[in-house]
């Protein structure tokens, strides 16, 4: 979403959100080999509650635009974000420069919501840190253009997020969200997410004063086979969060 590690989405969500369609293709996975690493690619289509169909993948450089297209408009439409639109200081040069490193990264995942060639939402996973103790962690955020609520995108994208974690060995997937944003909230315990703290204070709205944080997480099962935060996994990205 910007050239720091999803920063404005990493540790809350701005959506208003609902059951995701009831039919659902399977997901592809593409697992590439890489030097001491393996980089997990996501792409699953879904249908909407409207009946169109809805692209889950991967950014690239090449959606750079529509990325930051999305993270301005999304970030004027609601409360619930951490940054305003005004705040953003990131060139589009630098949206292409993060997302090719979100592409090539073996720790974090930038996904978007695609419907008929246009980015409609985005979320990703990003490591808390790749220190020992607490490179377990990695934390979740979100946003979708307001128009767009409501069709299960949200349910998508979060789904896609915590299968992206376990995968990457990740056991332990964490997030913030505005106590005000009741749907995003009731999302995410369907998913799994517990609450754990609030933070009464954690944002200062200018329209609203003080909003309290929800502070969320999930505990994610490896999958069978699949080593648990393993070594390689970490190597050469260790000053990268």
């Amino acid at each position: 979403m910007n050239p720091g590690p999803l920063v404005g989405h990493s540790v809350n969500t701005g959506i208003v959100v609902r059951n995701i369609a009831e039919k659902v293709f399977w997901p592809v996975r593409e697992y590439i080999g890489k030097k001491k690493s393996e980089i997990v690619r996501y792409s699953k289509t879904v249908l909407l509650k409207d009946g169109r169909a809805c692209i889950i993948r991967n950014g690239t450089e090449r959606d750079a635009q529509g990325v930051w297209d999305n993270f301005v408009l999304t970030h004027g439409e609601t409360e619930f974000l951490t940054t305003y639109p005004e705040e953003v200081t990131f060139t589009l040069e630098q949206e292409e420069a993060y997302l090719k490193k979100k592409e090539e990264s073996n720790r974090d995942a930038e996904l978007l919501a695609e419907v008929s060639g246009k980015v409609v939402g985005t979320a990703g996973i990003c490591g808390i840190n790749a220190s020992e103790k607490t490179r377990h962690r990695a934390s979740f955020g979100i946003s979708i253009a307001k128009a767009w609520w409501g069709l299960g995108i949200g349910r998508a994208l979060t789904e896609a997020c915590i299968e992206c974690a376990r995968e990457a060995g990740y056991l332990q997937l964490e997030l913030e969200v505005v106590a005000d944003n009741r749907k995003a909230t009731e999302l995410y315990k369907s998913v799994g997410f517990i609450e754990y703290g609030r933070n009464p204070k954690g944002f200062r709205s200018r329209n609203s004063g003080w909003q309290e944080n929800v502070l969320m997480r999930l505990e994610l099962q490896p999958e069978e086979g699949k080593n648990v935060c393993p070594e390689l996994y970490f190597k050469g990205e260790k000053n990268s969060v």
